[in-house]
């Protein structure tokens, strides 16, 4: 019996995914556990496993690799030795999809046969959303005529039609019809800004010029949607307080020095150096290493830390596990490979799932101080700014002053677990540690 292979929810808020490429080609043979393709989610690339076993098919008008995709849209089956692969298209499949999601249509609507086609006919290209909205309303969109970019079938579109029955509009002339379909507004926009009387060619073009400001904008991309997403989350779930602090890091930019000057493969970055200070200091301050639940804290055991990486897709913030329990050169090794893995597309989402606190340095973009967005559940994040080399205070009790390694140091912590004292205890000690690394590495 056949086994539909459909595309995998890679989260729980996940409604498509882009399929980036077969790494088993049709024909083959697979067994349970085999990777069959992988998946591009929201910030993270995934290799999906096939559960059964049998000899892969892939249809010919089956998704290609780029393609973004539906949840659950039938992308190939795995057959037994000698079966034919059932006779259904990889568009009835999607069709059957979206009759799910969308739990079946309203009381009252009836389908109109949107998915029928005569043989060799072809049907015009639909979104996703307007697919969904045409089996909600009941609208054959095999009728309608694109206003979207290529000629494709937008949800307006569909909404349009539905709106000519129900919106109220006494009438329109076709003129103005015809100008309202070029510009991409919908009779349900203009049966609200103008109910009860007749659609006129300045009414059409005066909502058609709002219409295309918003054409016009370019849509976030998943990755920054995701970004958006947790960010406003975190605003709304916290109480963000931010303390700042500025340290001499001579001894800091020295011991990286001598490190650099022994010719070692594995000189640690400020970042890595941080990680393992703030592992310290954490281990101390176990609140700061916490995290957030809605009526309480959960203490954690481990040191696990997210680095904010920038890429050319968005910020990733991989997980360095256990810090606490690693040295310089393990740690360093660690935040190379997720780096070079969030840069090239290859992080797991379990690569940045578990983080107990957060680091992000933009010292290499020369700022000095910022607010970090707390990542949602954590207690803190510690924002490192730019090394500058200046005047400054190098022997308080002596008075002397000399020139050295000015560091801006940025946290923001959650006050509704934690208070401003115990919060600034612990950038204080980080501070500390920055500045005499003897303290911790003798620890």
């Amino acid at each position: 019996m056949a086994v539909e292979v459909v595309m995998p929810r890679l989260g729980w808020t996940a409604t498509e995914g882009v399929l980036k490429e077969w790494l088993m080609p049709s024909g083959a043979s697979v067994k349970p556990g085999d990777v069959l393709f992988a998946v591009e989610g929201d910030k993270a690339v995934e290799e999906i496993e096939s559960l059964d076993g049998g000899i892969l098919h892939i249809p010919p008008d089956a998704p290609q690799p780029g393609d973004t995709v539906p949840v659950g849209q039938l992308l190939a089956y795995i057959l037994e030795d000698g079966e034919d692969p059932p006779a259904v298209s990889a568009d009835r499949a999607f069709t059957r999809q979206v009759a799910t999601e969308a739990d079946m249509p309203a009381p009252g609507t009836v389908s109109t046969g949107a998915d029928r086609s005569s043989a060799g006919q072809a049907r015009p290209a639909i979104s996703p959303r307007a697919r969904k909205a045409a089996l909600e309303l009941g609208v054959d969109w095999t009728v309608l005529q694109g206003s979207g970019r290529t000629g494709r079938i937008v949800e307006r579109d569909v909404r349009a039609a539905a709106a000519v029955r129900t919106s109220g509009i006494q009438s329109i002339s076709p003129v103005a019809r015809r100008l309202a379909r070029e510009l991409g507004v919908g009779m349900d926009e203009l049966a609200k800004a103008f109910p009860k009387v007749r659609i006129t060619v300045d009414m059409v073009q005066q909502l058609g010029a709002a219409a295309k400001l918003q054409e016009d904008a370019i849509p976030f991309t998943p990755t920054r949607q995701a970004i958006a997403a947790n960010l406003t989350q975190s605003l709304a779930r916290s109480a963000p307080v931010t303390l700042t602090t500025e340290l001499n890091a001579t001894e800091l930019v020295r011991l990286r020095d001598h490190l650099k000057a022994d010719a070692r493969a594995d000189v640690p970055t400020y970042n890595d150096l941080f990680l393992k200070i703030s592992a310290h200091v954490l281990l101390d301050h176990p609140v700061m290493n916490a995290t957030v639940l809605e009526g309480g804290v959960r203490m954690n055991e481990q040191v696990d830390i997210g680095l904010a990486v920038h890429t050319d897709r968005g910020l990733l913030v991989p997980v360095v596990r256990h810090v606490h329990q690693k040295n310089l050169g393990q740690i360093h090794a660690d935040t190379t490979d997720l780096i070079d893995r969030a840069r090239t597309g290859h992080l797991k989402g379990r690569d940045m799932q578990g983080s107990t606190f957060t680091l992000t340095n933009l010292g290499a973009m020369d700022v000095d101080h910022f607010t970090p967005i707390l990542p949602v559940g954590h207690t803190a994040i510690l924002g490192l700014g730019r090394i500058t080399v200046k005047p400054m205070v190098m022997d308080e009790a002596r008075q002397d002053i000399g020139v050295g390694h000015a560091m801006a140091l940025s946290l923001v912590f959650d006050h509704k677990a934690v208070d401003g004292a115990p919060a600034a205890r612990f950038l204080q000690r980080i501070k500390q540690f920055a500045e005499r690394p003897y303290l911790w590495l003798t620890l």
